[in-house]
């Protein structure tokens, strides 16, 4: 469960306005030319954290007999501020209007992305990369759904494709090194999570990745500065805690660690079944397999 919610995290945290509006030429070029006018002043108030704004110069462009780009940028506000009821209907509409609209075809994407509906997001970016095939951004997308739909394969291959586009780009970085950490290719992960966290410096998703991967790798004190420092910037999930735990179980720090699982169990009250490990000697915990093994599914149960 606490790996879904911190997928949801980055997304959150990491798709950006501008990953959909002028920054990608390919989306830029998708806007017909009517709609040039509107889309600039849309991107350009949600930029300057104007949403209501937006959405009222949207809904006057509606109104008015709106366009396809209209109604794509008004699903796409609303995927962002989670109305997805909302949402649905103009995406809808949009593709009724324009069903080979590409813009419309992403957004949607992400409506269904966002709304958990993976399979729907899929057969969306597929669409949207047929009429786009350059759009990196559109393999980063693509890469995340078939991660957390298991096909790791296309995942590679898209994040590969999306990181050749965008080599510095942060989302992607952290799409690409959650798969190299499930193939267990930790220095690859840790450099992807490195140069996420470069990207987005006062961001706690990507810190907490890197010490994630650190902590794998028993590179124990920057396990601990890269949590603290997530903690710092606002990171307050259960398993932020309890994998500072782990990192200073390893150093040998067993009074802080017994501090942050009792957080982790405040914030979660599954992580108290495995509040037995922390009670162990540390010899006793690295004796199970190694600290980062223990706890990291918040229902286990040790076994002496």
């Amino acid at each position: 469960m606490r790996l879904q919610l911190r997928v949801i995290a980055i997304v959150a945290v990491l798709c950006l306005c501008r990953a959909f509006f002028a920054p990608s030429p390919a989306v830029a070029q998708a806007a017909v030319d009517p709609d040039q006018e509107l889309f600039k002043n849309v991107d350009l108030l949600l930029m300057n954290d104007k949403t209501d704004d937006a959405l009222a110069l949207l809904n006057k462009a509606i109104a008015a007999g709106g366009s396809a780009t209209a109604y794509t940028l008004r699903c796409f506000i609303y995927t962002k501020t989670r109305h997805y009821d909302d949402a649905k209907p103009d995406c809808a509409k949009a593709l009724q209007l324009d069903p080979k609209f590409a813009f419309a075809h992403k957004v949607q994407g992400d409506l269904f992305y966002d709304s958990g509906d993976l399979q729907g997001s899929l057969k969306e970016y597929d669409t949207y990369l047929g009429l786009k095939p350059d759009d990196a951004g559109g393999y980063w997308r693509r890469c995340d759904a078939r991660r957390r739909l298991g096909d790791w394969a296309g995942a590679q291959a898209d994040c590969d494709k999306a990181i050749a586009g965008l080599p510095n780009d942060p989302s992607v970085r952290v799409s690409r090194g959650r798969l190299e950490l499930q193939n267990k290719q930790f220095d690859r992960a840790y450099a992807d999570f490195d140069s996420a966290v470069v990207g987005l410096p006062n961001e706690p998703v990507p810190l907490y990745w890197r010490g994630y991967t650190a902590l794998q790798m028993k590179k124990y004190d920057q396990a601990v500065a890269d949590f603290s420092a997530a903690i710092k910037l606002g990171d307050e999930a259960p398993d932020t805690y309890s994998h500072r735990a782990l990192a200073y179980v390893g150093l040998g720090k067993k009074d802080l660690a017994k501090a942050d699982w009792e957080k982790a169990i405040a914030l979660d009250q599954k992580y108290g079944l495995c509040k037995e490990a922390l009670d162990l000697s540390i010899e006793e915990i690295v004796n199970l397999g190694s600290p980062q093994t223990v706890g990291l599914d918040p229902t286990c149960v040790i076994k002496k």
